[in-house]
């Protein structure tokens, strides 16, 4: 039984966590991170389409991708996590006829080792699709690692569209996106998966942490999914990084729009749960008054900080 999935935000130290979690022996991750099953749907146009086509035949006739992602995955089983279980994973997943019963089935009670998934993109997963989640596990931990949006959405661009870059105009409209826009609203995210899964569920981690106190972090993780944290201690790659985006200074036109755009959700996060959410506050807007003052602003403009 899959026992939690990690739902995101994309750039915000999801292969992080994937890597160290691996590095757990207590713990059996897929060796691919990102399955995308619960996003395969054409209705998520954001999403890879490698295997929305729930037929094997089908994907084999029709799908190229599918046959260039089989390819990478089986490269990396068998070079960067060589392991008889995994390329026998790899190969089950990807000749297999989708279904969340099949999905199901890819996290066999083999062992006592805690499994689980990290998908970014399931953090904007439609309310029928978390659903079939709880369908498949009722009791199933999610984990979300959010990082200070206007970073983020910095760090996306630089990852996801290079291609903009050159023009302030075609970044404005990336960040405007509703690719980048989904992924860094860490508020719907919350509120969807709380309607349907308790509270107690789901863990939000900052990405801040990885930085500053990754030890700590890794604990909590690995403490809210009933694991050993006395693994922790012995682990020497905590201060690994992973998937890093090329460095480039914000332009301040840029910053200046992403300030405007997220001032809200940064606002109301501080207030729901302070902590690193207050620092982005403080380090984006100013002063402890200059916070006060814009808390107010959005209480009399009737914007819910609840």
């Amino acid at each position: 039984m899959i026992n939690f999935i990690g739902i995101g935000a994309t750039k915000a130290g999801t292969t992080w966590l994937f890597d160290r979690l691996r590095d757990l022996n207590e713990f059996r991750l897929t060796p691919i991170k990102e399955l995308h099953y619960f996003d395969r749907d054409k209705e998520y146009s954001m999403s890879p389409d490698y295997i929305e086509i729930t037929n094997l035949k089908d994907r084999v006739f029709f799908n190229l991708r599918w046959y260039v992602r089989f390819i990478k995955d089986i490269g990396r089983t068998m070079f960067q996590y060589p392991s008889f279980y995994d390329f026998k994973w790899v190969l089950k997943w990807h000749i297999s006829n989708y279904s969340d019963e099949m999905y199901a089935s890819m996290f066999p009670d083999l062992d006592s080792r805690i499994s689980g998934e990290i998908t970014p993109s399931y953090s904007f997963l439609k309310l029928k699709d978390i659903q079939r989640i709880y369908k498949i596990n009722n009791d199933i931990k999610f984990i979300l690692l959010v990082r200070d949006p206007i970073e983020r959405a910095w760090s996306h661009i630089r990852y996801r569209k290079p291609s903009v870059l050159e023009s302030i105009d075609e970044i404005k409209k990336f960040i405007d996106s509703e690719e980048q826009c989904l992924r860094g609203n860490y508020l719907k995210t919350i509120e969807n998966y709380t309607s349907i899964f308790p509270c107690e569920n789901i863990l939000i981690c900052y990405y801040d942490a990885i930085i500053f106190n990754p030890k700590e972090l890794l604990t909590e993780v690995v403490d809210f999914l009933n694991g050993n944290t006395n693994n922790v201690k012995d682990l020497d790659t905590l201060k690994n990084k992973s998937n890093v985006s090329k460095s480039l200074k914000m332009p301040s036109e840029v910053y200046e729009y992403l300030k405007d755009k997220y001032k809200k959700d940064i606002c109301r996060m501080s207030h729901l749960f302070g902590g690193y959410s207050t620092k982005w506050l403080n380090k984006h807007y100013g002063t402890e008054q200059d916070v006060k003052n814009i808390s107010s602003s959005l209480k009399m403009a009737n914007i819910n900080l609840d």
